[in-house]
């Protein structure tokens, strides 16, 4: 099963930072909103829910809206479509360790989206978040898998977000079906290749300290 390590700020300060510096990738364009498009940030910054627990995920959060508040004086919706509410989600994925607290999240953005009639007529498109819940019950969880149940969660989230504003046709979340486990898949590999970055390289660097304090 994977680790969640208990908070660190300078854990959470370094994936933070690499995280934007992901956001300069992007990736596919968002249908319905063709002037937004993803990037890999993404798939880093939900790691801070990893490697600093719940405190960590708040710690992304506030940073994102300091951000869009002091440094752009505003909060746009593709601030928190796309970067501060799914991420904060997917972030928290790794940091419960309940799996009631895990599947709560999906479970009711499935619900919320057939509530709405837009999302009553593409119902099917939210049965992707039953990944995330399964995931959950699972009793054992590889990194791969964990990441895949946050990449979903992100897409639930941000998919509520993005349906309930724009009241998008159900025709769109139907031409997304082929396109969001490629997408979700990609994003829970370079989640994987990152866990294992900073694995080692905290590990090393604690290991290091650790090391450096007995021979001091």
């Amino acid at each position: 099963m994977n680790k969640t390590y208990p908070f660190s700020i300078a854990r959470t300060v370094v994936i933070i930072s690499v995280s934007k510096a992901f956001s300069l990738l992007k990736m596919s364009m968002a249908v319905g909103a063709f002037w937004t498009v993803f990037s890999l940030r993404g798939a880093i910054a939900p790691l801070v829910g990893a490697f600093g627990g719940i405190a960590g995920a708040g710690t992304l959060f506030a940073s994102t809206m300091f951000s869009a508040l002091f440094l752009k004086n505003t909060v746009a919706f593709s601030s928190l479509a796309y970067s501060g509410i799914p991420t904060l989600c997917a972030s928290l994925y790794w940091a419960f360790e309940s799996r009631i607290a895990r599947s709560f999240i999906p479970a009711l953005c499935m619900i919320l989206f057939v509530m709405h009639p837009q999302g009553m007529m593409a119902a099917p498109y939210a049965l992707f978040w039953i990944i995330p819940i399964i995931i959950a019950y699972r009793e054992y969880n590889s990194v791969f898998l964990t990441a895949l149940g946050s990449t979903f969660t992100a897409h639930a989230v941000g998919s509520v977000l993005w349906l309930y504003s724009t009241g998008m046709g159900a025709e769109y979340w139907y031409s997304l079906l082929p396109v969001v486990p490629a997408e979700r898949v990609l994003f829970a590999a370079v989640m994987t290749a990152g866990h294992m970055v900073f694995s080692y390289l905290f590990s090393y660097s604690f290991g290091f300290a650790s090391r450096a304090r007995t021979h001091s």
